[in-house]
């Protein structure tokens, strides 16, 4: 049997509130746009994990992009409280996502 449609809000909700991301809609907005809001280079090596009361966490793969995203947080939340024309981001946290060790 075929799922009853949904609205594309009802959606983005599901998914920002599965990602940790919360409900706020315009972060869903933000996760579609970081690439433009941050840069191409800097979106593909720093992905959002959550933006929760008013904390930002970025998540990257490799160590000098860890320290580059770290020196940049300042840089990175006045991008994004410019993107939301208001301060939703208070601070930004870097976290270096290692490999599975096997």
């Amino acid at each position: 049997m075929d799922a009853a449609p949904r609205a594309i809000n009802s959606l983005l909700l599901g998914v920002t509130s599965a990602l940790g991301l919360g409900s706020d809609l315009s972060v869903g907005r933000l996760l579609r746009d970081w690439p433009d809001v941050v840069g191409r280079e800097t979106a593909a090596a720093a992905r959002i994990e959550s933006l929760e009361d008013g904390k930002l966490v970025l998540i990257t793969e490799k160590a000098v992009w860890n320290f580059e995203i770290t020196l940049r947080r300042e840089n990175i939340k006045e991008l994004v409280n410019g993107y939301f024309r208001e301060e939703k981001v208070k601070e930004v946290h870097v976290k270096l996502r290692r490999p599975n060790a096997r």
